[in-house]
C-alpha cells in the first residue's frame, strides 16, 4: 500500500468493529488517501446508508472530493 500512486478513500463507519486507530493507519500509510467518517453503520452497508457511501464514492471517483468532509484527526470522532 506504501507504494500506491493513485488516490484512495477510506471510508469508517461508527460502529464498524475495526478500531478507529487501525483505520487512521490505513490512511496513513496509502499515500494521497482521503479518510471520511459515516454516522451510524457498522462494518455491513445497511440499506438506509447505501444512498451516502455511494455519492461519496462516485464524487471521490470523477472529482477526488466527497460529500461527507474528509475527517484529518487521529482520535475518533464519536468518542
Amino acid at each position: 500500500l506504501k507504494n500506491f500512486t493513485g488516490k484512495s478513500l477510506v471510508i469508517k463507519t461508527q460502529y464498524d468493529y475495526i478500531t478507529f486507530d487501525v483505520t487512521v493507519k490505513y490512511r496513513d500509510i496509502i499515500p494521497n488517501s482521503t479518510l471520511i467518517a459515516i454516522d451510524g453503520p457498522g462494518h455491513s452497508i445497511m440499506p438506509e446508508y447505501e444512498h451516502e457511501f455511494w455519492v461519496n464514492i462516485e464524487m471521490f471517483i470523477k472529482n477526488g472530493t466527497t460529500i461527507n468532509p474528509p475527517y484529518y484527526g487521529n482520535d475518533s470522532p464519536w468518542a
